[in-house]
């Protein structure tokens, strides 16, 4: 509906882009990814037409496309895509903001599928404390990140240099009085 909306204001207005995201990552998460790459790619050009190559619209769809790319097994366009991302998202949005995390973690999250926990630990690291010092320490962002850091030292024969995710997930639990 919002699509069909949408392209009354043309195909490459930046309205056909933002109605055309929110079913690209559905059909994303439900595993239809042949049908997303497109999708994400018509929405890239046109956030690109728009305003530029250098914005965080157009950088968004590039790290949606960069999870894309990794999931097929695609690890060098995946890790171009992300690293692009990231890149633009960093300068007008600064270092310490929850969508440079998100970049941060889906760049981790590519080292840890190509078997690098040890690229995969330092990323980890930086998106838990971006999320901890953009959202507080108790956020739910910031429990969902936790473990991530905690499974890198393991799989590199570190365990006792892991924090346990229980006792830092204690801080998320509601206090009973």
């Amino acid at each position: 509906m919002a699509v069909h909306k949408a392209e009354e204001f043309g195909l490459e207005d930046r309205r056909m882009a933002v109605s055309l995201s929110p079913p690209a990552q559905g059909h994303a998460g439900q595993g239809e990814y042949v049908e997303v790459e497109p999708v994400y790619l018509q929405t890239l050009k046109i956030y690109q037409t728009v305003h530029g190559k250098f914005h965080v619209d157009g950088a968004a769809t590039l790290n949606n496309l960069g999870v894309l790319h990794r999931m097929y097994g695609r690890y060098a366009q995946a890790e171009a895509l992300l690293t692009r991302a990231l890149t633009i998202k960093e300068k007008p949005l600064g270092l310490d903001h929850r969508d440079v995390a998100l970049s941060v973690m889906n760049l981790a999250q590519l080292r840890v599928v190509q078997g690098q926990p040890e690229k995969a630990e330092p990323l980890y690291r930086r998106a838990l404390a971006i999320r901890e010092r953009a959202l507080g320490p108790s956020h739910p962002e910031v429990a969902k990140t936790l473990e991530k850091p905690c499974q890198c030292p393991r799989k590199l024969g570190r365990a006792d240099e892991a924090v346990s995710p229980e006792l830092r997930a204690k801080n998320f639990r509601p206090k009973r009085s």
